[in-house]
């Protein structure tokens, strides 16, 4: 289970990926170690972002975003974006890949 803190930094990027980008923005997932509730002090914060559309410049401004609200927050582990549109994410769901299962299975919507 993800601690207080992580589910308050994974509702701002969410809260303000929304404001800048809409509709866009169709899912947001914490995952891994942190979701889990297994991480270490120095375990990453994974965060999946699900995304309507394939604007790759919307990917990028996600990405800084997420380490934007980070430094904002003096979140003392690094956040790990995987900021993907829903073709590709289906794509590794269809492939079975390891990062589809993970995020299907042990993700928590925020």
């Amino acid at each position: 289970m993800p601690t207080q803190i992580d589910l308050e930094y994974a509702r701002r990027f969410r809260a303000e990926a929304r404001r800048r980008f809409g509709e866009d923005i169709e899912e947001v997932r914490l995952f891994g170690s942190r979701a889990r509730g297994d991480a270490r002090p120095d375990s990453d914060l994974d965060l999946f972002v699900l995304l309507r559309s394939r604007d790759r410049a919307m990917r990028w401004e996600l990405m800084g975003l997420a380490w934007d609200i980070a430094d904002a927050m003096d979140l003392p582990y690094a956040p790990s974006p995987h900021v993907m549109s829903r073709e590709r994410f289906d794509r590794l769901v269809t492939l079975q890949r390891r990062l589809a299962r993970d995020i299907l299975e042990e993700g928590v919507a925020v």
